[in-house]
């Protein structure tokens, strides 16, 4: 077979060298890009180790530990942080209460608190997952529901009149199933022996946009209550004002 006369020996030989070195090149890149990954994981693992050092871990009497993150709610005495468990990376699955306790009655309401969540279980009242008193502080654990019913009611009356958007406001057969599953909790209550006293929409969490769930158990007390003396009658009344 002749050879084609536009392709010199030389043009040849030169070219395979070339070849070569563009093939270890580009190995080299690779390797490169590997190790600058790894460099990068190992830097972003170091930050998180830190950032996990820097985070208060609360251990419940239950031995559960979790690490607080940034608070998310405020009110009296009480904030409410996300949180998760000390072995996780992943999102913050948990609502960390701090009550703060200056006095032996706020002790008293936080244990009463816990003796209502403890006596009752059911899928529309909210669970109890961890409990402890750490320096003048009740520590409790649960469950994190970021939406409440009143924050449903409100998004779907702003949305109502937006016909392109897909929420709408709640049907009656919705409304009345919301209804239902809040009266079975309130009867287990009131089966275990307690009464919420403090019964509103914020007080209500929605798991989805069907599963309701009674939360804030602060206000608690006996479902039958002995009244011996005038003392007894003002304290009740005065109770009853606080939560009207």
């Amino acid at each position: 077979m002749a050879r084609d006369p536009r392709i010199s020996p030389q043009r040849h030989q030169r070219s395979t060298p070339l070849i070569s070195w563009r093939l270890v090149c580009f190995m080299w890149l690779q390797k490169l890009a590997y190790l600058l990954g790894q460099i990068w994981r190992l830097i972003e693992s170091c930050f998180n180790w830190l950032r996990r050092q820097q985070r208060p871990v609360v251990v419940f009497e239950n031995g559960k530990q979790v690490e607080m993150g940034k608070q998310i709610a405020e009110g009296g005495f009480s904030f409410v942080f996300e949180a998760r468990d000390v072995s996780s990376s992943g999102p913050f699955n948990y609502a960390l209460k701090r009550v703060v306790c200056p006095d032996p009655e706020l002790v008293q309401s936080c244990r009463r608190e816990a003796q209502v969540h403890r006596a009752v279980q059911h899928p529309n009242l909210m669970p109890l997952l961890g409990i402890v008193f750490q320096q003048n502080s009740c520590f409790m654990l649960f469950p994190c529901v970021p939406t409440s019913l009143r924050d449903e009611i409100s998004q779907r009356n702003l949305l109502q009149l937006d016909p392109t958007r897909q929420v709408r406001p709640f049907s009656q057969a919705h409304i009345l199933s919301i209804f239902v599953q809040l009266v079975e909790g309130v009867s287990a209550m009131h089966q275990a022996g307690w009464v919420h006293r403090d019964i509103k929409v914020e007080n209500v969490l929605m798991a989805d946009s069907k599963q309701p769930i009674l939360m804030d158990f602060g206000s608690a007390r006996p479902l039958t209550v002995q009244l011996r003396t005038r003392q007894d009658v003002l304290q009740l009344v005065e109770e009853a004002a606080s939560h009207t």
